[in-house]
């Protein structure tokens, strides 16, 4: 949800711009935005299919029991806006980056302070309390995946879920930075080479 986006998109969009179908592109009646969003969709496939094929193999190999309740559904919106505000991040550093190899560079140097920082496999309490995780999209990925998935401790013991955020607090953030990124995103995209 995080790395597939930031390099598959930057990368495309830096191929793109050195090939100069962005030129091309703009031969077409498609906007800047739809082809954003349909490479959007496309990660999200896959990433969705990715998620369902590991859940599959979790349950085969471990044996958990996977519990399907109304706050599941809650997962899809998560995933596809993930997706899409790291798909919309993608495109800004292809738009920005000179090569495809400083894409991958770019999308890895955001990539991994990002997963370790963000609430993610850390806890708060574990981190600096000078450190604004409040400031990372991942963040509110992670916490509101983790209220909808997790039913162990309670709030506060060892991290787990996220203290002073509910489930939907953190889908209207995401949603939000997600809707944010992509307008940002699909107005940078290249229209031609100058």
């Amino acid at each position: 949800m995080l790395f597939t986006p930031l390099s598959r998109v930057g990368s495309e969009v830096a191929r793109h711009r050195a090939g100069n179908r962005f030129e091309k592109l703009a031969t077409t009646p498609l906007s800047r935005a739809e082809w954003l969003f349909a490479g959007t969709l496309v990660n999200a496939v896959v990433i969705g299919l990715a998620a369902v094929l590991l859940l599959g193999l979790v349950v085969a190999v471990t044996g958990a029991r996977v519990v399907l309740g109304p706050g599941t559904l809650l997962l899809v919106p998560f995933l596809g806006l993930g997706v899409a505000l790291f798909c919309a991040v993608g495109a800004l550093l292809g738009s920005w980056a000179e090569s495809q190899d400083g894409v991958v560079a770019a999308s890895n140097a955001i990539a991994l302070p990002l997963l370790f920082l963000s609430e993610t496999f850390v806890p708060r309490s574990m981190l600096p309390e000078w450190l604004p995780t409040w400031a990372s999209p991942l963040t509110y990925f992670s916490r509101g995946v983790r209220g909808l998935t997790y039913a162990g401790e309670p709030a506060g013991a060892a991290g787990v879920p996220a203290p002073g955020g509910t489930v939907l607090g953190d889908l209207a953030v995401l949603a939000v930075l997600a809707g944010l990124a992509f307008l940002v995103a699909a107005r940078a995209l290249p229209r031609t080479e100058n």
